[in-house]
């Protein structure tokens, strides 16, 4: 079995995915997660954080990159050399910079994710972009109460406490605030 490594990045209704040339070692035009394999003496999030900017001209760091449930698949896959079978591990890219370049093996594309289903897209590619949505929306809604005046507590709006790296979230005065800024 081959192995290699994939980053998952959503912004709001969108994924980033690579639409597969002539030039990757598919069969076909088929849309996948930025990926590949894992070269010898690096460790997954290396090969991922490598992958990532090869495939989409994006860079992101190994501390931007994280783990979620269900995020090991292993498929039989059409290669221009016969069929092979591969396992990925997906990490989750919290934040990343950069322009969306092509590379010789593909083109990157934001693609909405409600039309993922009615596209060609690699095995086990859209069941770890929907594992990644249900592990960054387990959050638990906390009241946050003011400590000025220990006699009278006060509201002061929610805490949204994440779990798994998801970063904390708080609700104030009508804005959303975020590790992200």
């Amino acid at each position: 079995m081959n192995h290699s490594v994939g980053v998952i990045l959503i912004e709001g209704d969108k994924v980033l995915l690579v639409k597969h040339s002539s030039g990757s070692a598919y069969t076909r035009e088929v849309y996948g997660a930025p990926a590949g394999r894992i070269d010898p003496n690096e460790t997954e999030k290396q090969a991922a954080v490598r992958e990532f900017h090869e495939e989409t001209g994006l860079t992101t760091s190994e501390e931007e990159l994280q783990e979620f449930e269900n995020n090991y698949y292993s498929a039989e896959l059409d290669r221009k050399n016969g069929k092979e079978t591969w396992s990925i591990r997906f990490f989750r890219a919290e934040r990343y910079q950069g322009e969306l370049k092509p590379s010789e093996e593909g083109t990157p594309e934001w693609i909405r994710i409600e039309n993922l289903k009615q596209m060609d897209v690699l095995p086990n590619v859209i069941e770890g972009i929907e594992a990644s949505q249900r592990e960054w929306t387990k959050v638990t809604v906390r009241p946050k109460m003011s400590t000025e005046c220990p006699s009278r507590a006060s509201f002061k709006g929610f805490n949204l406490v994440a779990s798994r790296g998801i970063p904390p979230i708080s609700f104030r005065k009508g804005s959303l605030h975020s590790r992200f800024g």
